[in-house]
């Protein structure tokens, strides 16, 4: 089996992000870029950082990690610069709480 002559390019993270919102904005506006990226998200993505951690109980929080090629960092820069910014998050509505007594058919707890 031959080698390929030229290495494959180094990918350096662009952002890291819990925000998946905030993700599918950048990857819009890569794409417009035409800059190639490389998406890694999950719950348990601190798994792949060290091969020593102890095994978790429970997945880490929701993250994603967004890779490019160095050679792309000037037009991802860009990118970055002029995204727009994320809508800030609404607060929760009030949820009213519900009577067991109004409901058709109320669950009883055994």
């Amino acid at each position: 089996m031959e080698m390929p002559e030229e290495a494959p390019a180094r990918l350096s993270i662009l952002e890291t992000t819990r925000d998946a919102d905030c993700l599918a904005i950048l990857l819009e506006q890569l794409e417009n870029a035409q800059v190639p990226y490389v998406v890694e998200a999950g719950t348990a993505i601190s798994l792949l950082d060290d091969d020593s951690a102890p095994e978790i109980s429970a997945p880490d929080p929701w993250q994603a990690r967004l890779w490019i090629p160095g050679s792309f960092g000037a037009r991802a820069a860009e990118v970055i610069a002029n995204a727009p910014a994320p809508a800030p998050m609404a607060e929760p509505e009030e949820v009213e709480a519900l009577d067991p007594e109004d409901l058709k058919n109320p669950v009883q707890p055994r």
